[in-house]
């Protein structure tokens, strides 16, 4: 299992306003699928089968959106 672990901010797609955008949360993906979304929480157990990755500075966004735009 990986964990992305306190994400700066995750876009979850649902909709263009702010209620899509959540701070300081883990992903938790297990086999190429996304399991949980859950609040950050360091004290969390970890196995040896969970691969943490620290996200506390990246913005995490669905894969296959246009992230490029112009405004004219």
């Amino acid at each position: 299992m990986i964990v992305l672990s306190n994400i700066h901010k995750l876009y979850d797609g649902t909709s263009a306003t702010t209620r899509s955008i959540h701070e300081r949360v883990d992903l938790w993906i297990d086999e190429g699928t996304i399991k949980a979304v859950s609040p950050h929480n360091p004290a969390r157990p970890q196995g040896s089968d969970v691969h943490r990755i620290d996200c506390a500075t990246y913005t995490v966004t669905p894969g296959l959106i246009d992230c490029h735009g112009h405004v004219t």
